[in-house]
């Protein structure tokens, strides 16, 4: 029976059949900003070929992505107004693919003030296809 219900939310929500794309993000209230990790080139969290950004992010359209929130010190809460998304970390949630538009840019921000530098907290997420979002995570500095 659950299967059955989990295939037609699979069914109703449209979502993609490729596994979802993983981002690690880390909020650090005390210095005002969030720091987004991809996975490199072997696939594996926390190695020296980890790509980085700071107050930006980027998503591939077409492709659910389920992102990862830790935070340095107090805990933080990650807002996409355009989205519906507010998620407070230690959480892990998913963006399903229909919400992700190709050349889209999403503001996102601290979606609670917990510290003075949280209301600085804020930064912008562009989506882009597939390949295009490949080369721009390559292109990101190592972590």
């Amino acid at each position: 029976m659950r299967s059955l219900a989990l295939v037609g939310a699979l069914l109703l929500f449209g979502c993609s059949s490729e596994p979802p794309v993983e981002i690690r993000v880390w909020a650090d209230p005390k210095r005002g900003v969030w720091e987004f990790q991809y996975p490199g080139e072997d696939g594996e969290w926390d190695t020296a070929d980890d790509r980085g950004s700071t107050n930006r992010a980027i998503f591939p359209a077409g492709r659910d992505v389920e992102l990862e929130i830790e935070s340095y010190g107090p805990a933080a809460a990650i807002a996409f107004p355009e989205l519906g998304v507010s998620e407070r970390s230690p959480t892990t949630f998913l963006i399903w693919d229909s919400k992700l538009r190709r050349d889209e840019k999403l503001k996102f921000f601290c979606g609670e003030y917990i510290g003075w530098k949280s209301s600085e907290m804020e930064g912008w997420a562009r989506v882009l296809e597939f390949t295009e979002w490949e080369r721009a995570v390559a292109d990101l500095p190592r972590w």
